[in-house]
Formats: C-alpha cells, sequence, structure tokens
C-alpha cells in the first residue's frame, strides 16, 4: 500500500514538473519576445516599409513561406500577442486574399485551440484565478450549447480574442466543438482583412490609411450581427417557447 501510493506522488510530481516545465519556457519565451522588440514589427507602417520586401521574400520561398507565416501566427495567437489583425492583412497583401485568409484561419484555429488546451490542462489554476469569475450565464450557456454559443462570440468581435479563447477551457466545451466553432467563426472578419491586404497596395499609392477597425463599419459590421443573430434564433425561440 506505501510503495502504491509512493508510485502515486512520484508521478504527481513527475506530472507537475512537466507543466512547470511549460509554463516557464512560454513565459520565458513572452518575455524574450518584447525584450528584443519583435512586437514593434506588427505594425503597418512595417508593412508599408518593407512591402516589397516582403514579395520579393515570397518568390524565393514560395509553400515555405506559407510555413513560416502559418508558424508565426500560431505563435501569437498562443502567446495572446497583438498583432492578428496585422498579420491577417500582411497574409493578404503578399498571398493573396484567398491563400492568405486560409493560413490566417488555420494559424488562428491552431493558436486558439492550443491556448484551449493549455488552459484545460497544463494552466487551469493559475488562469481560473484571473478569469474563473466568468458570469454563471456564460458558463452555462457554454455547457448547454457549446458549439452555438461559441460560435456566436467568435463572429461578434465584442469580447477580447483571448477571453474567448481561454472562458471555454473551464467549462464542458468539448475540444471537437470549440475547433469547429472557431473555425468557421472567425472565417468572415479574416477574409476581409485579408481582403483588405490584398488593396494595400493601392491603399498606399493612394495615401489612403488601412483602416483596423474596419471591421466595426456599419456596412460590415450589420451583416455579421444579422449572421450572428440567425444562430442565436432556435436557443432564443427555445427560451421563449419554454
Amino acid at each position: 500500500m506505501s510503495g502504491r501510493l509512493n508510485l502515486i506522488g512520484t508521478n504527481l510530481k513527475i506530472r507537475q514538473l512537466k507543466k512547470s516545465i511549460i509554463i516557464l519556457f512560454l513565459i520565458f519565451g513572452f518575455i524574450l519576445f518584447f525584450i528584443f522588440g519583435l512586437h514593434q514589427y506588427f505594425n503597418i507602417k512595417i508593412l508599408n516599409d518593407h512591402h516589397a520586401a516582403l514579395i520579393s521574400w515570397y518568390a524565393q520561398l514560395g509553400v515555405t513561406a506559407w510555413l513560416i507565416f502559418f508558424i508565426i501566427y500560431v505563435l501569437l495567437v498562443t502567446f495572446s500577442i497583438p498583432g492578428a489583425t496585422v498579420m491577417t492583412i500582411l497574409g493578404g497583401s503578399v498571398f493573396g486574399p484567398v491563400i492568405g485568409g486560409l493560413l490566417a484561419i488555420m494559424g488562428a484555429t491552431a493558436g486558439s485551440l492550443t491556448l484551449f488546451l493549455m488552459a484545460r490542462y497544463v494552466f487551469y489554476d493559475a488562469f481560473y484565478l484571473r478569469v474563473g469569475s466568468i458570469p454563471d450565464k456564460i458558463k452555462k450557456g457554454f455547457n448547454e450549447n457549446a458549439f452555438t454559443y461559441l460560435l456566436f462570440l467568435r463572429l461578434m468581435p465584442i469580447f477580447p480574442f483571448w477571453f474567448v479563447n481561454l472562458a471555454p477551457a473551464f467549462s464542458n466545451v468539448s475540444v471537437k466543438h470549440y475547433f469547429f466553432a472557431t473555425m468557421i467563426g472567425i472565417m468572415p472578419a479574416t477574409l476581409i482583412y485579408a481582403s483588405l491586404g490584398d488593396s494595400f497596395i493601392v491603399l498606399m499609392e493612394t495615401g489612403r490609411e488601412v483602416n483596423l477597425n474596419l471591421i466595426f463599419e456599419p456596412r460590415i459590421f450589420a451583416p455579421i450581427f444579422g449572421l450572428a443573430i440567425i444562430i442565436l434564433l432556435p436557443l432564443i425561440y427555445k427560451k421563449i417557447k419554454a
């Protein structure tokens, strides 16, 4: 019996050690990112100054450039570092709206899923102290209608992206529902910014600024809002009927 307890204790210590190593590694990487000033490269001015070089870089590397872009996007979302919108515009500008948009969608989905899994299985205790006060109604919504509720939050840019990445980790949202709701929900906004990136050169040549808040303009926000409401209609009807 004593040997069994010792074995359980050892396994728990090993598991805790693995979690600590992952946490320290990610914290160290996050700090290095800002120490070396890498965050300064995720702005429109840098894209404007180096656009020709990026086009040349893509011409030389080809498909490898897609992989590099994807990895950088995943890291940005995983570490919750601001810059994903600029990366999406960059992708549309360098790769075109279709390839750039698809790469951004895949990168954002993979990064969100990585953060979700870490929050649930590695950082649960630490993150719960910060976001564990999620309103009970939000938790209940996730638990009862996980896919629909998360899809609505993904479509509507009313909550910070990192919050929507983390909040489901403290409910009963399955990995499958999280993955598909994220991938589908971020498509409209991502493709819009990728298309904006495709018009980057024209905007720069005409002296117009790239609008990072484009998604909130009524002509764009209204259709997305309408789509989000349509998605919620079955739940609204169900509650009214009840």
